[in-house]
């Protein structure tokens, strides 16, 4: 058995926890369901500015604005590329109210982690996890945190909260061990 052993207490920002999740997303989702993801993105991406920009239209028609006709050429592709960026950053604002409510909560404000070679325990002011490594389905390595994904949730491991950067690499390349042996 591996002597390895990492015990840190972990207070992941909000951000870290966004990117824990946003990692755990990109590395789990693959195939169709990427396909299907992208595919989604783009038809709300596209068809919601310009939906906005009709619905803008429309109500300056009828709230005694000009004609279409007498609006200036350049309007709708500006109105486009605003609508386009609200778009894109209203999105965005729900993962991250969703990492913010995570960061916040009683289980994800503050924990213990102990990885070992029999897989991560978390430890709460209230409860207590563990899950071996057989059934941790990702362990990555993001700019920021390393990431155990286990059935969809994404544990954000803070780079910071280990001694030095190099802790964090040797930290990430035993779990995958751990993990690429408990399969």
């Amino acid at each position: 058995m591996s002597e390895e052993r990492w015990e840190l207490n972990v207070e992941a920002t909000a951000a870290e926890t966004l990117e824990a999740m946003t990692s755990a997303g990109r590395a789990a989702l693959g195939g169709k369901q990427r396909a299907l993801l992208i595919f989604h993105s783009v038809f709300v991406g596209f068809n919601a500015p310009i939906g906005a920009t009709m619905l803008l239209f429309l109500l300056l028609g009828a709230f005694g604005g000009g004609a279409y006709s007498d609006v200036p050429a350049y309007v709708m592709p500006v109105a486009y590329i605003v609508f386009a960026l609200l778009t894109l950053w209203l999105a965005r604002q729900a993962y991250v109210m969703v990492a913010q409510m995570t960061a916040a909560s009683r289980f994800g404000r503050r924990q213990q982690i102990t990885l070992d070679a029999s897989g991560i325990t978390l430890v709460t002011d209230h409860s207590r996890w563990h899950s071996g490594w057989a059934d941790v389905e990702l362990v990555r390595g993001a700019k920021n945190v390393l990431v155990v994904g286990i059935s969809g949730i994404a544990i954000a491991i803070p780079r910071r909260k280990f001694l030095r950067p190099m802790d964090a690499n040797d930290a990430l390349e035993t779990m995958q061990r751990w993990q690429a042996a408990a399969r």
